[in-house]
């Protein structure tokens, strides 16, 4: 339960602070995006990347809930794919949109 609250949490995090168009990539497409400040509030202040590190607990949570091997397996996938693209797509293009800010 513990990772569910976690994920409801950080999700809300993004849904309130970082806004969903804006999690769907509006800062890599859309100027007025990327002229925003990063993230700082709701589970942004404990964590830079709130979606992917936090938000993806909750399909382990779901798994273990359920007792779901199946889950599990697609948890473990979901979560490290997410991480390569992070660390092979988005990485690059963040430091693009956000090298030269200060905030």
């Amino acid at each position: 339960m513990a990772l569910l609250a976690a994920a409801v949490w950080a999700m809300h995090s993004v849904i309130v602070h970082f806004t969903i168009p804006r999690a769907l990539g509006g800062d890599h497409f859309r100027q007025h995006y990327a002229d925003m400040p990063l993230v700082r509030a709701g589970a942004f202040r404990h964590t830079p990347n709130a979606m992917y590190g936090v938000v993806f607990l909750g399909l382990w949570g779901l798994a273990l809930l359920f007792g779901s091997w199946n889950a599990l397996v697609v948890a473990l996938f979901q979560h490290g794919y997410i991480w390569v693209h992070m660390y092979c797509t988005e990485a690059a293009d963040m430091r693009w949109i956000y090298s030269d800010r200060k905030d």
